[in-house]
């Protein structure tokens, strides 16, 4: 997926995501978590999501675990969406539907987590326990 690096880590997966803007960066980060626990969905479905947050690592972590959730709890998984990030608010307008399971994500993390702007564009780091 363009704009994802998956660097090695010895015990979890480690994503690194780059993109020209915060919204960007958070529908690269979505995508990328979705697509290694489910494989692609099929449904038109929409779902409406918003998050909030003190500052842009609260809100990648808690959006990523909502997505995680809708997965595991509906077995929706996102095909595609369009983010809207304002100060300590995300919305996610997500498409989708039913998908089947790749592997298993027990939680996003806060170690090494970074988000926000870079020397160009946005980046974000952060692991998932696997």
């Amino acid at each position: 997926m363009e704009g994802v690096r998956f660097p090695e880590h010895t015990t979890d997966l480690e994503l690194e995501v780059k993109a020209d803007s915060p919204e960007e960066l958070f529908r690269r980060a979505g995508l990328a978590v979705i697509g290694i626990v489910a494989e692609p969905p099929k449904g038109t479905d929409e779902k409406r999501l918003t998050v909030t947050g003190p500052d842009y690592e609260h809100l990648m972590v808690t959006f990523l675990e909502e997505l995680l959730y809708l997965f595991e709890s509906e077995g929706f998984a996102v095909s595609d969406m369009e983010v809207r990030v304002e100060p300590e608010r995300l919305t996610a307008f997500l498409k989708g539907g039913r998908a089947h399971p790749k592997t298993g994500v027990k939680a996003v993390t806060w170690h090494e987590l970074r988000v926000g702007p870079a020397n160009v564009g946005w980046e974000a780091h952060f692991i998932l326990d696997i």
